[in-house]
């Protein structure tokens, strides 16, 4: 997920019930609140060709994927616009996190929502891959991403929480492009998106002390709001969408596909 693979590395992870671990006949309760909400201290992200996965060189990150020599960390998303006035209401929405004795609070650098996950793209297969992405996205009109509710989103490892903002796209847009951007990664032999993904953008992160052992992320998810204030949350969206400090609907006309420090961008067809 700095764009060396900052936030984005993290994000395509999350989708309520769409985890590959398995649910489990006897899963322990949860640990006490102060477990799970228990922050790492912030430091900075490793190099994504460090082959070292010490988390506490990156905001208590692991790696989904083992590191090998010739892979490129990637991800392929719609970036959110931001302003001043947008950091104004993410620095609200971590104050009201942080009156929970919520520690270890990171923001999101460059907000986005994502259409695949972050996967392992070998070298070769850059080229190939944003080819087919540009042909594809051409063929499909700009359309409107529309932020809805706040909600807590847990990455499939149960390692990381996120503050999110469900999101749509009008009609099926979304699903239509995530579908195309499967099929694509597919004849790469590289995973596609999560079945029930949830369509979301995350503003802040932390890291979560106990994953909560045979727990599956979306029960993860669901205590977690149970302790925080998700009304004030709530509240706070909805003064920033009032205010307009966070734009509620922002047109979605350009696909990115970051692989580590290389970007590439498919336009979409204008309508």
């Amino acid at each position: 997920e700095e764009q060396e693979q900052e936030e984005e590395e993290e994000t395509p992870r999350l989708a309520e019930g769409s985890s590959p671990v398995e649910q489990v006949k006897r899963a322990r309760p949860l640990q006490a609140a102060g477990n799970l909400l228990q922050g790492l201290p912030s430091a900075t992200l490793c190099p994504s060709t460090a082959p070292a996965d010490d988390a506490a060189q990156h905001q208590g990150r692991h790696r989904v994927y083992a590191h090998e020599a010739g892979n490129w960390p990637t991800l392929i998303y719609f970036p959110v616009p931001t302003s001043e006035e947008f950091e104004e209401a993410v620095a609200e929405l971590q104050s009201v996190l942080q009156s929970a004795n919520l520690s270890g609070l990171h923001r999101i650098a460059h907000p986005h929502v994502s259409v695949s996950r972050s996967f392992p793209a070998r070298l070769h297969h850059l080229d190939p891959v944003q080819r087919k992405l540009k042909r594809e996205m051409s063929a499909v009109s700009k359309f409107s991403i529309l932020l809805r509710d706040v909600r807590i989103l847990v990455n499939e490892t149960k390692e990381r929480a996120f503050l999110s903002v469900v999101c749509h796209g009008e009609g099926d847009a979304l699903d239509l492009v995530a579908g195309r951007v499967d099929a694509i990664l597919s004849d790469f032999d590289y995973p596609t998106f999560y079945p029930d993904r949830i369509f979301h953008m995350s503003l802040l992160s932390w890291t979560l002390r106990d994953p909560a052992s045979a727990l599956p992320p979306e029960a993860v998810s669901q205590a977690l709001e149970k302790q925080l204030p998700m009304d004030r949350l709530r509240q706070t969206l909805q003064a920033s969408y009032a205010q307009d400090n966070i734009a509620q609907r922002f047109s979605a006309g350009q696909l990115h596909m970051k692989a580590g420090n290389k970007e590439f961008v498919a336009e979409l067809r204008t309508r």
